[in-house]
């Protein structure tokens, strides 16, 4: 039988217990972060991420979201800050990896198609988080070694 700690870890089928969940950053940080720069995490705020729900929500054929690894590089940020009101991307964030949010949907029998037009409510790919470092939880866990 679980104790009351164990069951906070576990809240679900899908959930991840927190020591393995430290072991697969752990081992990302030892594959993938050459530098103290290299992306360890992303950050989103809790209102993009109800925004995005919401989005999906009103969507009759949404079936999740995909999340793409990507790369942020000078002339893309420079491209990425010309859009009016659009939160800015430091320049700092060059070189530097991020994730983007994509809607997918069950396209011609096809569950977990990649989607972007012919929608009622458009979702175009989500993306703008905060990276760490620049903005990294304070003694987290999932940052210790």
């Amino acid at each position: 039988m679980k104790n009351q700690k164990e069951e906070l870890l576990t809240t679900s089928l899908t959930s991840v217990p927190l020591p393995i969940a430290k072991e697969m950053a752990k081992t990302f940080r030892k594959n993938h972060v050459r530098t103290n720069e290299d992306t360890k995490s992303v950050w989103f705020p809790k209102e993009q991420i109800v925004a995005i729900a919401n989005a999906l929500e009103k969507e009759e054929k949404a079936d999740g979201i995909r999340v793409y690894f990507g790369q942020y590089t000078e002339d893309l940020i420079k491209k990425l800050n010309e859009i009016p009101g659009a939160d800015e991307i430091p320049k700092n964030y060059a070189n530097r990896n991020t994730i983007i949010f994509v809607s997918t949907r069950e396209e011609n029998g096809i569950k977990k198609t990649d989607y972007f037009t012919d929608m009622k409510h458009p979702m175009i790919p989500e993306n703008r988080g905060e990276l760490c470092p620049n903005d990294c939880p304070k003694d987290s866990p999932m940052l210790i070694d």
